[in-house]
């Protein structure tokens, strides 16, 4: 519900957009005072522009009744106040406000038509306009503006509110606070009945791996009803011989090969069951789920590459698209079939079937063919992983790497590779930008550095955690609405590519706050991870409600008497949770910053190497610090 308002020269003015449920259409008001001693005109326009900088060709547009604009043959506006003129034409006949004496243009080559109105807006007076758009490019009639705004204003808040309200997630940082709030809303505008799109602006088309990270930000926010929705429509355009198709929709813009769209889908049903425990809804999907599985086997299995570093890998393809071109062999594509394949063995172990065995293998010889692959081409205890078998320095190797960790633990491997991989992204691709992650064409790409983000978090990298968490609330490409465009340029920060607001961005963000309060990994949920130790101190509060798990919804709340001092906290910290399910077998834990000198508990909480170990499912606990 964006709204906007200015106070100058005499005028006040504010509008607000609003979709109207009801009738199926945007509401747009207008209210403009003048209280200076000059006259003004108020303009509207409707320009051949869209709002990402491309052009909105308009080739036809008529005015009828004075009140309703036709354009390209379909209804686009309508006002519930006729303008005092009103005319169209081509751009330069409406730029320096004159109105144009036809109504009608109905054939314009060059798409450059333009319509025009004007309202006046005398001395001591005032305009209340209500325009109204289809929410359809279908539509056939005008949707009505006698509807009383503010009736449309309370209906959308009251829906609103049940939208991005269904988890309580309240944090000392407001920027977190507003940031992961916002980015539920943003979300619900990305999907459609058949799925998430990318945003709003650019793409009328599903991307499965938007899907997936979408998916799993719905799932930790309480809309498992929209995932489940938007499942079926993945599978619908699975091929006999078990590929998802990557891009799917009527306006995919390409159709290239994509491998990661296999484990992308395995991996959003899995973790649809997860946090659900809707054990009809897995059974439903799994013999698609092992056909997806079984396409990653056999794509492998008739391909032999000459390069002996891709030996084991999956074929060359366009990837993740931003990676770099599509004659290359992409880790990203392979990370992704090694996440797919150990989902599928999950699955087969619920359901009982008996794929694991196979499933297993073959994630296993794919993550053992990823590090002959590195080792061969950067020699031993190799610093990171590249993005390519074939291009090893562009910053594609970052955002091309989470998913050794993020959204799922798949990948194995002995040494410290991972971590010497990111700590190695962070040094070249986001240190040098105070934070902000530059990726291809120079531009910063915010989703990609949220990505890293949740890496480093994994891993217990702090610094470059924060810095990311920093740059990312400080830049954001829309200043106060906690909005990121997918690309922005270095020089301004404005959208310079993608979508806007960008779907995969609010997943990300979403999922880093809530990581931060709650994580689960290695059958424990994890309290607090690398939670800034201020959000602690001097009475503040975080207080979450409901949020879901993969054991069941989790309440938290904590409340403190503490202050920083030279030596640590001094004073009291109290903390109460209760989990709604089944404890994790490794119970629940909070890596503490410094050490209680007492501990209070209801159910048997114990401090031990600088963690605090909880072993029910429920407890208020008091802790003393200092002496």
């Amino acid at each position: 519900m964006p709204q906007w308002w200015s106070d100058e020269y005499g005028l006040s003015l504010y509008g607000s957009l609003i979709h109207d449920a009801e009738t199926n259409s945007m509401q747009w008001q207008i209210k403009a005072y003048n209280g200076s001693d000059t006259d003004y005109q108020l303009l509207v326009t409707a320009l051949p522009f869209a709002i990402n900088r491309n052009n909105a060709l308009i080739h036809a547009i008529s005015v009828q009744n004075n009140q309703q604009i036709w354009v390209n043959n379909a209804p686009f506006m309508a006002t519930n106040t006729a303008p005092d003129a009103i005319g169209v034409g081509r751009i330069y006949d409406v730029m320096d406000g004159n109105i144009p004496a036809q109504t009608e243009l109905g054939c314009i080559p060059q798409g450059d038509g333009a319509v025009i109105m004007r309202y006046g807006l005398y001395k001591e007076g005032y305009q209340e306009i209500q325009i109204a758009f289809p929410s359809s490019p279908d539509a056939t009639t005008f949707p009505p503006t006698d509807k009383p705004f503010w009736k449309i204003h309370s209906e959308t808040s009251v829906l609103w509110r049940d939208q991005i309200n269904r988890v309580t997630l309240q944090l000392p940082d407001d920027r977190v606070t507003n940031a992961a709030r916002a980015s539920i809303g943003y979300l619900q505008i990305a999907t459609d009945p058949n799925g998430v799109h990318p945003g709003p602006l650019a793409h009328n088309a599903v991307w499965v791996r938007d899907t997936a990270y979408i998916g799993l930000a719905l799932l930790q926010s309480g809309h498992s009803d929209l995932v489940k929705n938007f499942i079926p429509s993945i599978f619908d355009d699975q091929t006999p011989d078990g590929k998802i198709p990557p891009i799917q929709g009527d306006d995919a813009p390409w159709l290239d090969d994509e491998w990661d769209s296999q484990g992308q889908a395995i991996f959003l049903v899995t973790t649809y069951y997860r946090y659900t425990r809707d054990l009809d809804m897995l059974r439903q999907y799994y013999p698609q789920m092992r056909l997806a599985g079984e396409f990653i086997r056999d794509l492998r299995a008739n391909y032999t590459p000459d390069n002996p570093a891709a030996r084991g890998l999956l074929p060359p393809s366009l990837s993740a698209e931003d990676l770099g071109p599509k004659d290359q062999h992409y880790y990203w594509d392979n990370l992704w079939a090694i996440i797919g394949l150990r989902e599928l063995a999950y699955a087969s172990d619920v359901l009982g079937e008996n794929d694991s065995t196979w499933a297993i293998s073959e994630a296993d010889s794919i993550n053992q063919a990823i590090l002959d692959s590195v080792e061969l081409l950067l020699g031993e205890n190799p610093s990171y992983l590249p993005v390519s078998v074939e291009e090893l320095g562009t910053p594609a190797m970052a955002r091309g790497s989470v998913p050794m960790l993020y959204p799922f633990n798949a990948f194995r491997v002995d040494d410290d590779f991972i971590e010497r991989s990111f700590q190695y992204y962070f040094d070249q691709w986001v240190a040098p930008h105070d934070g902000g992650f530059v990726h291809r064409e120079g531009q910063f790409w915010t989703y990609g550095g949220m990505e890293l983000a949740h890496a480093f978090l994994r891993l217990g990298m702090e610094a470059p955690f924060h810095a990311v968490l920093g740059w990312t609330l400080s830049n954001q490409t829309m200043d106060g609405v906690y909005a990121w465009a997918e690309q922005v340029s270095p020089v301004g920060l404005g959208f310079t590519g993608g979508d806007m607001p960008h779907a995969w961005a609010a997943a990300s963000f979403y999922n880093l706050a809530r990581t931060m309060v709650v994580w689960e990994h290695d059958e424990t949920i994890e309290l607090f991870r690398l939670a800034p130790s201020w959000w602690f101190e001097d009475g503040r509060e975080v207080v979450a409600n409901g949020l879901p798990t993969i054991y069941g919804d989790m309440t938290i709340r904590t409340t403190t008497e503490l202050t920083m001092t030279e030596n640590g906290w001094r004073g009291i910290l109290r903390l109460s949770y209760e989990l709604l399910g089944d404890m994790p077998e490794g119970g629940i834990l909070w890596r503490l910053p410094y050490a209680p000198s007492d501990i209070r508990t209801v159910n048997g909480a114990r401090f031990e190497d600088g963690v605090l170990h909880l072993s029910a499912p429920d407890d208020v606990i008091v802790m003393t610090f200092g002496d």
